[in-house]
């Protein structure tokens, strides 16, 4: 497709433009090292410096490109939520791009910014800007993996929607008949769930490539988890109070506390043996 979002974007976004000279530099000083004939302090004093001018010349080429790109305005959190969005997008018109269909889906010369239209993007100034009004769901502590694949899959049934209309406004519409346009419907109903495995596929590339990614992840996976862990306690509340709402208050005959003692004694009992559980658990 020209000119189409593509996980590079996402990595651009995160200011993961990599520097030539930068490379060449790092690839020929490692080089250096490993023949150098310098005493031990001294040699780990120059792989001291070399990792330092490697790092600081990364940052340089990373802050070249924010500014560039005018991403130096927007903080992290939300860079990391328009790289989301750019991944979202692409999993979707790249599935697309797999799919058997009647015609050739390239032929559609779909550009970004025809992307963006059809993912829903309100105008704007910029990519950056475009992808931060994108309504696609976006990692939150309300939305834990199980959750925002559910929402991307719903997004997806939408974007198919989009789709499909823009599909007819175009003259290749016309070449597609009952039988064709059935065949093409039939394919984009398994679009949405595709979309949902390549955005998994390349939210985990980004997560490898960018550890700050994989944090910012897990920080919506925690506060998702204790979310969970403080409904379930007001649950067990809940139900303590109605239990103790429908107790007479006296005291139980023998039949009743002895099923109490005995199913205190299961609740004792280990879930596992312990010669059962894997090493390491």
């Amino acid at each position: 497709m020209p000119d189409a979002l593509g996980y590079a974007d996402a990595v651009r976004l995160l200011g993961g433009e990599k520097s030539r000279l930068v490379d060449w530099f790092d690839k020929l000083t490692a080089g250096t090292l490993l023949v150098a004939a310098v005493p031990v302090p001294a040699l780990l004093g120059i792989f001291d410096a070399r990792v330092e001018f490697v790092r600081l010349g990364h940052e340089l080429v990373r802050g070249v490109t924010e500014k560039r790109s005018g991403l130096s305005r927007y903080a992290r959190t939300r860079r990391l939520e328009a790289a989301h969005a750019v991944i979202a997008v692409t999993a979707f018109f790249e599935q697309l791009g797999e799919l058997d269909l009647p015609f050739d889906v390239g032929d559609l010369r779909i550009g970004r910014s025809e992307q963006l239209a059809l993912a829903g993007a309100r105008p704007a100034d910029d990519l950056t800007a475009a992808l931060f009004a994108t309504p696609a769901p976006v990692p939150g502590p309300h939305l834990p993996y199980p959750a925002l694949r559910s929402a991307l899959v719903g997004y997806y049934q939408d974007l198919v929607a989009a789709f499909l209309s823009f599909l007819r406004g175009l003259a290749i519409a016309d070449t597609l008949f009952d039988r064709r346009w059935r065949a093409t419907e039939q394919a984009l109903d398994r679009l949405p769930d595709a979309a949902a495995d390549r955005h998994r596929d390349l939210l985990t590339q980004l997560a490898a490539d960018f550890p700050e990614v994989s944090f910012w992840l897990g920080l919506h996976e925690h506060e998702a988890t204790r979310q969970e862990v403080h409904r379930l306690s007001l649950g067990l509340a809940e139900m303590q109070r109605v239990l103790t709402e429908f107790s007479t208050g006296r005291t139980p005959d023998d039949r009743r506390a002895g099923l109490g003692v005995a199913y205190a004694a299961e609740l004792r009992r280990p879930i596992i043996s312990s010669g059962d559980v894997p090493a390491g658990l």
